[in-house]
């Protein structure tokens, strides 16, 4: 893995991070596509233009982002759509080299679209791709997205999937930590992980307090299908303070619901990096 060298500059003492899982894409977009017209109220545009806590994020993290061909044959580009939606300057697709407001990080799905992970955030990052061991009966591969800001390092996952998965999702999140311990002055630095892990607890939850991390509580459910209700979404912070938190319920883009939180990174974090 080619992990930056040092931190980037300049370095916010304060972020607001949203992750969000967004069901690929598939209620990107208002007005809705033809053919998701029961869904006419959906829309992950429309959560981040009208959500405060979502519209006033400096750092997104995305899970289930697309590139290419939606289910109604529209070309979408999630991370970049978004970006503009916001003011923010979109990287070309897929970029991953030097300093970006973007990153996108798809496998193929099937001949017409990429379907991933992917960052939007309003300071320049640098961000590093890291490939997760796969389940062996699993179809999609899993990743880890990093963005580098100043000294913080934030992360958006994927794990593999729930209910199944559980001894894959701890060695996912195993590499993780082992990526983390790759860059430079991280056991300092304020880490801000989070994303999709599909359990609400688990042997992924336990890698990451065996190194540090404290959970930002999630006090409601973050994803459901009919009557089954469960917080599959989390955020782990290290070297950081947790001021603010919740769950967005206003939200309609997807089947999960997005997480936001305030973070400030603690008096000396990440300033010998």
């Amino acid at each position: 893995m080619d992990l930056a060298d040092k931190p980037v500059s300049p370095a916010p003492v304060r972020l607001r991070v949203v992750t969000y899982n967004v069901f690929q894409a598939r209620y990107l977009e208002e007005p809705p596509a033809p053919g998701v017209q029961r869904d006419a109220g959906r829309s992950v545009l429309r959560d981040f233009a009208t959500l405060p806590p979502l519209h006033s994020a400096d750092v997104i993290l995305l899970q289930e982002a697309l590139v290419g061909m939606t289910r109604t044959a529209a070309a979408v580009d999630t991370v970049a759509t978004l970006a503009r939606s916001l003011g923010i300057d979109a990287a070309p697709n897929g970029l991953l080299d030097g300093l970006s407001h973007t990153a996108f990080l798809g496998s193929v799905v099937g001949a017409r679209s990429s379907w991933g992970l992917g960052a939007v955030s309003r300071v320049p990052a640098r961000f590093t791709p890291v490939p997760l061991p796969n389940a062996w009966w699993s179809r999609w591969p899993r990743a880890a997205l990093f963005a580098e800001i100043g000294p913080w390092i934030l992360a958006t996952v994927h794990l593999e999937v729930w209910p199944v998965g559980a001894g894959a999702r701890r060695r996912q999140m195993q590499t993780v930590i082992d990526a983390l311990l790759e860059i430079p002055g991280n056991s300092t630095r304020p880490v801000v992980l989070a994303g999709d892990f599909n359990c609400e607890t688990g042997g992924a939850h336990q890698v990451m307090q065996r190194n540090g991390f404290e959970p930002v509580p999630v006090p409601v459910p973050t994803w459901s299908l009919g009557p089954l209700a469960l917080r599959l979404d989390h955020v782990y912070v290290r070297n950081a303070q947790v001021v603010a938190t919740g769950v967005e319920q206003g939200a309609r883009g997807s089947d999960h619901l997005p997480l936001w939180v305030d973070v400030e990174r603690l008096a000396g974090a990440g300033q010998d990096s």
